[in-house]
């Protein structure tokens, strides 16, 4: 049978050995000419909004209600105006998809978004 060995010696620790105090400080600011250029420039953040109203784009859009005359039709409150809209319509870079009530598919660019009736 094969002997076990001892570990090597482990250093001791050194009594005179002199501690320093740090000192914990706030990082550098780093201005916006210091600061590495973006990866992919032509990229946008994905977590943030999209930029809205630019380009008689609706900022703010809101389902108020269905009516039914010869075809299903939508009342949109869009920026405090409301129109009643038809499917296949555009109407302030919206265009609308589908209705089916409850819920309305809207378009605007490439983002799709379905409304449904709120309390407001």
């Amino acid at each position: 049978m094969p002997s076990i060995e001892a570990p090597a010696a482990v250093a001791e620790f050194d009594v005179d050995f002199e501690q320093v105090p740090v000192a914990i400080t706030e990082p550098l600011p780093v201005s916006e000419a210091e600061a590495p250029p973006a990866p992919y420039p032509h990229r946008t953040n994905p977590f943030l909004a999209p930029a809205q109203g630019e380009g008689g784009q609706a900022e703010s859009v809101h389902l108020k209600g269905f009516v039914y005359v010869d075809q299903p039709k939508a009342i949109l409150s869009i920026d405090g105006k409301t129109s009643i809209v038809v499917e296949q319509q555009e109407l302030r870079g919206l265009k609308v998809i589908s209705i089916n009530p409850p819920l309305v598919t809207l378009q605007q660019g490439e983002l799709r978004r379905q409304l449904a009736l709120s309390a407001n």
